[in-house]
């Protein structure tokens, strides 16, 4: 009898545990915040600049911005949501100056430029972009529409849709 006891209960921890690792994998999948991390990208500049017949580029974290579902399932979009301030092209000469250990000679160079566009500044060229898990660089644009200064937010059009992602589902 004791020995079918502890049969019985060995049997029942095992059913226990396979149930566990079976309902596993579904609980992490309906899991809204590993499902809204999956959809989140990095919003990079790419700035380049020409002073002296020098020409470096580099590149440059801005943000992030959450992919938008543009289908029922969540799994395509060409859309991100953003901050405004992420992808405002309002030149900081600090900033700039900032990249190269905040070097004074470069700040005095750059401080005429405070607050203008990047896209005015004759020495500089910009390009924005996403970047995806895989390194893959998208570009966007900015909807002129889609957006708010004073609420610091901004709807992206991605140059490309994107099929079989995690994307952000709006109710």
């Amino acid at each position: 009898m004791k020995h079918l006891m502890k049969k019985s209960f060995a049997v029942l921890i095992a059913a226990a545990l396979l149930f566990a690792l079976i309902a596993l994998p579904c609980s992490a999948k309906n899991d809204p915040v590993q499902e809204a991390r999956a959809g989140v990208v990095k919003i990079y500049i790419e700035v380049t600049f020409n002073i002296s017949d020098v020409t470096a580029t580099f590149p440059w974290v801005v943000g992030s911005g959450s992919l938008i579902a543009t289908d029922k399932k969540g799994t395509s979009s060409d859309l991100v949501l953003t901050c405004y301030h992420v992808i405002d092209d309002t030149f900081v000469a600090e900033d700039f100056a900032g990249y190269f250990g905040y070097d004074e000679s470069y700040y005095n160079f750059f401080a005429p430029f405070e607050g203008m566009s990047m896209a005015d500044i004759p020495y500089i060229s910009t390009q924005y972009y996403v970047l995806l898990e895989n390194d893959v660089k998208v570009g966007f644009t900015l909807d002129k529409n889609a957006y708010s200064v004073e609420s610091d937010w901004a709807i992206l059009h991605l140059d490309q849709k994107l099929n079989n992602i995690h994307a952000l589902k709006l109710g």
